[in-house]
């Protein structure tokens, strides 16, 4: 059975067993037990009706005759349909009546396999509609700020890779080798045979090589140039940044 904390009329914490909390007729009612089973075997049990006054709950005895004639047909009929299967009732959440304060209550005996087949398969109930809806809220709240964070990083990268700035000064490169052609070895004497160390045909790849070296440095400071700008680029950003 199910458990929950009420004040008795003499402002004591009382702790009982709810048999059925349930509405009929759009009002709330409440049979419950404290646990007194006689010589018998039959179950002790007190009927309230439950109101709403000022924002706590209240239970008071049942005075009304035709009312209590029709709750007790609805035990008939709950003990029946639990005997038989599982009974339609419109159960109410008894956990919102914890604190309930009782003052009178009507009671009332049934045989304890009774009291029992009037307190089974009861409907359960789920967590509040408002701790569901707190749960559902958070998460967006996490992924937003996630977003805020992850943004700017994107766009510090995108300006350091982007806005080109010539702060630095150029790589010295060192002077570009002289070529080593004396004009004597382009000229071939009588009655000599041709030199093969500078004749015009042999000068050509020495003059291309050297052309292909300059060429080299030159891309070699362009990169260096390049990769110079773009730490300085990355410097400032990261100088913004900082201040």
């Amino acid at each position: 059975m199910e458990n929950v904390n009420v004040v008795n009329i003499n402002n004591e914490l009382l702790n009982i067993n709810v048999i059925r909390y349930f509405e009929m007729d759009n009002d709330r009612y409440l049979i419950y037990s404290l646990n007194e089973i006689d010589e018998q075997n039959y179950v002790k049990l007190y009927a309230i009706k439950v109101e709403d006054r000022d924002g706590n709950l209240v239970g008071f005895k049942i005075e009304d005759e035709n009312t209590w004639a029709s709750i007790k047909e609805l035990i008939k009929v709950i003990v029946r349909g639990n005997k038989n299967g599982i009974a339609e009732v419109s159960d109410l959440n008894y956990k919102e009546l914890e604190a309930l304060r009782l003052s009178d209550s009507r009671v009332f005996k049934l045989s304890n396999p009774l009291a029992e087949l009037l307190s089974a398969n009861k409907k359960t109930f789920l967590e509040s509609q408002v701790e569901m809806e707190s749960q559902i809220e958070i998460e967006p709240q996490i992924e937003i700020e996630a977003q805020k964070e992850i943004e700017p990083q994107i766009e510090i990268e995108a300006q350091v890779e982007i806005e080109p700035q010539v702060e630095l000064e150029p790589l010295v490169v060192g002077p570009t080798p002289e070529l080593n052609v004396e004009p004597e070895s382009l000229v071939t004497q009588e009655n000599e045979e041709p030199s093969l160390e500078a004749t015009p045909e042999d000068t050509t790849p020495e003059v291309s090589q050297s052309n292909a070296e300059v060429d080299y440095y030159k891309n070699l400071y362009q990169q260096e140039k390049t990769k110079n700008e773009e730490l300085s680029n990355k410097l400032n950003e990261i100088k913004k940044l900082l201040d």
